[in-house]
């Protein structure tokens, strides 16, 4: 039998005409500034995201950097690098294209991070990235309580199995347009294309009261442009100038 969330997402997004959910939103700015490029992924984490498996069917020459010594175990990306979390191992010009998928919100020093991310892009080349919007519900929430109740909490709503990993502690120091903005332009990027996206209530799957809530809330906020800022999720291009 096809679960609840399945038939929802089904009636309200997906059965949608021209409906993309936020990944395919940002796997179509990949495809347009990444295909065939020499590809810097930031964070892909353990096992590898939906974004790191499209890299690797656009790119045959994807690099995945971490500081987490267990990123050895993804299976998905064969040239694999730790680093120490400042500077990054790499020589300067050494990528076309830098990919962060779910990473920025994580970080303690975005200034000194998007200066490697420049130092090591060739001149023309691109930067690409999703990170949360620190004014959405989801990152408040996490921004007024403590790592422990945000994973009981992210495991509650997105029903996560007990294996599944634990979500790294958040910062959001680089999680607002105008702070990536700022900071963007600080190091010497030039910002392409920044977008603001609410997609479906991914944390509203553990009742239908919640999906119902959240989903008048994506409603609402893609309502009207004026309210783009309080939308869940930040996509920018920026290039090396």
């Amino acid at each position: 039998m096809v679960r609840w969330e399945e038939r929802w997402l089904d009636k309200f997004y997906r059965s949608k005409l021209g409906w993309l959910d936020g990944t395919s939103c940002f796997c179509g700015l990949l495809c347009k500034y990444a295909e065939g490029m020499r590809i810097l992924e930031i964070g892909p984490g353990l096992k590898g995201s939906k974004t790191t498996r499209y890299l690797k069917h656009i790119s045959n020459d994807l690099v995945g950097l971490d500081i987490d010594p267990n990123l050895r175990k993804n299976q998905l990306i064969n040239n694999l690098c730790i680093y120490d979390g400042i500077t990054f191992p790499f020589h300067d010009l050494s990528f076309d294209v830098v990919v962060s998928d779910y990473v920025n919100e994580h970080i303690t020093n975005p200034y000194e991070l998007h200066g490697e991310i420049f130092r090591v892009l060739k001149n023309g080349g691109y930067y690409l990235f999703r990170t949360p919007n620190k004014f959405h519900y989801v990152s408040i929430v996490g921004l007024i309580t403590s790592h422990s109740f945000h994973r009981v909490i992210y495991r509650w709503l997105r029903k996560k199995p007990e294996e599944a990993h634990d979500p790294y502690p958040t910062k959001y120091l680089f999680n607002s347009e105008k702070t990536c903005r700022k900071i963007l332009t600080a190091v010497g990027f030039k910002i392409i294309e920044i977008e603001l996206i609410e997609k479906e209530p991914c944390y509203g799957m553990h009742s239908r009261a919640l999906f119902l809530a959240f989903m008048g809330y994506e409603r609402l906020v893609n309502y009207t442009e004026s309210l783009r800022g309080l939308r869940s999720n930040i996509l920018c291009v920026a290039i090396k100038r």
